[in-house]
């Protein structure tokens, strides 16, 4: 996709340390209930999706309260076992990130959307292993991440990634529904066989 944009446009490729600051989450015991989504690890998804299966929740005293809130299109990214995996906060839930977790907070020449693309290519996870290679026990954190560099086009550009994105994901999507639409009319079919 890069490769489709201007050619005139010279892309500027920037450690992630000189265009955001990095923020960890908030330590505490996870429990069923709570006035807080407790964002996870283990939430987020292989997709970098964060998932709504076994959701967990915190209570925090109002002193806490701001400074780990999640909003719309804040990045967290996991800094101990999944190293590197990066999520998307798109919800309007009141939720927080645990203390696994890195807040990315972007400056204005990077569009989080964006960000979070380049956080799935074979580029950026190139990056992640070469950067925790050699460790004993996989550390992601924010002097290692601020390391990361990103190419960075106009802001143009990204938002032209962006729907180039949201539309193929969008296909995937409607032919993932589709195919498991045609596996239940197969299934379906077979044990109709047997029904004598």
């Amino acid at each position: 996709m890069l490769a489709n944009l201007k050619r005139s446009e010279i892309f500027k490729v920037k450690k992630l340390g000189k265009v955001a600051t990095f923020q960890y989450g908030y330590t505490a015991t996870a429990n069923q209930q709570g006035e807080f989504r407790f964002i996870r690890i283990t939430d987020i998804d292989e997709q970098g999706n964060i998932s709504d299966k076994n959701k967990k929740y915190v209570d925090l005293p109002n002193k806490n309260q701001k400074k780990y809130l999640l909003k719309q299109e804040d990045l967290i990214v996991a800094r101990t076992g999944s190293v590197g995996k990066t999520a998307l906060f798109e919800s309007n839930e009141k939720a927080v990130f645990a203390s696994y977790l890195i807040r990315i907070k972007l400056n204005s020449t990077i569009l989080p959307k964006y960000y979070w693309i380049f956080s799935q290519t074979q580029q950026y996870w190139n990056q992640v292993n070469s950067l925790t290679k050699g460790t004993i026990q996989s550390q992601f954190n924010a002097n290692v991440l601020k390391d990361i560099l990103v190419p960075i086009p106009s802001l143009e550009n990204q938002k032209k990634i962006i729907a180039f994105w949201n539309k193929k994901n969008e296909m995937i999507i409607n032919f993932q529904i589709l195919t498991k639409f045609f596996q239940e009319k197969k299934q379906k079919l077979l044990n109709n066989f047997w029904n004598f």
